[in-house]
């Protein structure tokens, strides 16, 4: 386990195997000390009864870190429903946003199609299958260009081209606006290693630049042009899983969501670098990431972080000082995923429910189905 740690020194679920193996072998000190960075850190999912922990649980300092780690489980609720949207198998991950007519973009898993939304009214199909979609993951809005542009990515099934390591496909599209009319469908030229794209954002000249959650890497796609040109692909022993994409106001800082932690990229050189983090911050396991206001905004969820989270930034961009828990444990949580800033506020999915869906494109039924819920955050 310490070598995990080593290579992801910031992730709860590391930590905490770390925090077993010490106190398994007696380190108990050790074992104390990693539970309480992890209380500290936000993580909710301990368990007391853990046999590893057994010869400890007399110990008042043990009794104490419980409590700690028990209250990171207490609900902290500052939302508000922005909207629901029917069709419990509908499956989203992202909803975007067009400022220019005040309607939002709703993708889905399931069902391979972007619909339009106006809060109070019916969604209206804006693309599909036919277009050549797969499953619906990140969506921004152009909203100079006048473009939606939609991630997307589907599981390989064939045999054959999983043994030889493809376990997806992907698609990058843009669509305009007012017509739905598809003007791009891109993929990676290479095609001898899986890819999926994830999340995307639009910069203010109309350069996009996407994630691919496969391969731990960063595409862009420069205004104008109708190819894909690899940006970075980091150091694969440090870096994985590349999901949410954040940028600056202007355009100049772009922040990536790897496995591991979060990421600030050079977009001139490509290169990478982790931000340095305080001992009791993590930030692993992000599914969406945006910037508001000097600082990052994040939906952290994994199985022992399950919250929306504000990482206060230094100004210059390379390190957080703290993080702020803005909302935890939400009565409509069900693994929620990712969303858009709209002027001060957060809109995100609340309940996707994409643990239902099947690699074969099946839909579980749901014990108790619900619509959609569209959660608003204030930011302020």
């Amino acid at each position: 386990m310490a070598g995990a740690v080593a290579l992801a020194p910031q992730h709860p679920a590391a930590l905490y195997g770390l925090a077993r193996a010490n106190a398994l072998t007696g380190r108990t000190g050790e074992a104390l000390g990693i539970l309480g960075q992890l209380a500290a850190m936000g993580f909710a999912r301990f368990d007391a009864a853990d046999s590893a922990f057994r010869t400890m649980s007399s110990r008042p300092a043990f009794a104490r870190l419980t409590a700690r780690l028990a209250a990171n489980r207490r609900p902290l609720v500052r939302s508000d429903t922005a909207f629901m949207v029917a069709g419990p198998d509908r499956i989203p991950e992202n909803v975007a946003f067009d400022p220019g007519t005040g309607t939002f973009f709703l993708g889905s898993l399931a069902e391979r199609t972007v619909v339009r939304v106006r809060p109070g009214a019916p969604p209206v199909p804006f693309a599909g299958p036919a277009d050549g979609l797969l499953r619906v993951v990140g969506m921004k809005v152009d909203a100079r260009g006048r473009r939606l542009w939609v991630a997307t990515w589907a599981p390989v099934l064939d045999s054959a081209r999983l043994a030889a390591g493809q376990e997806s496909d992907t698609r990058l599209f843009a669509f305009d606006l007012a017509s739905g009319r598809r003007l791009l469908m891109l993929s990676p030229r290479d095609t001898t290693r899986s890819h999926s794209f994830n999340d995307l954002v639009v910069t203010p000249a109309g350069d996009v630049y996407v994630t691919d959650n496969d391969e731990a890497s960063v595409y862009r796609v420069r205004a104008g042009a109708d190819t894909l040109e690899l940006m970075a692909r980091p150091d694969p022993a440090r870096f994985t899983r590349a999901n949410g994409i954040a940028l600056s106001a202007r355009g100049t800082r772009v922040y990536v969501a790897f496995a591991e932690g979060i990421a600030r990229l050079d977009p001139t050189s490509g290169r990478v670098r982790y931000l340095a983090v305080p001992p009791t911050v993590t930030t692993a396991s992000i599914d969406g990431l945006y910037w508001k206001d000097g600082n990052l905004i994040a939906i952290q969820m994994t199985a022992s972080v399950e919250r929306v989270v504000r990482f206060v930034l230094d100004p210059g961009g390379w390190r957080v000082h703290r993080a702020e828990v803005l909302e935890r444990a939400h009565p409509a949580f069900r693994y929620p995923t990712t969303g858009v800033v709209v002027r001060d506020s957060l809109y995100y999915v609340a309940n996707p429910g994409w643990d239902r869906l099947q690699d074969d494109g099946t839909v579980q039924s749901a014990e108790m189905p619900a619509p959609t819920v569209i959660l608003r955050l204030p930011l302020r």
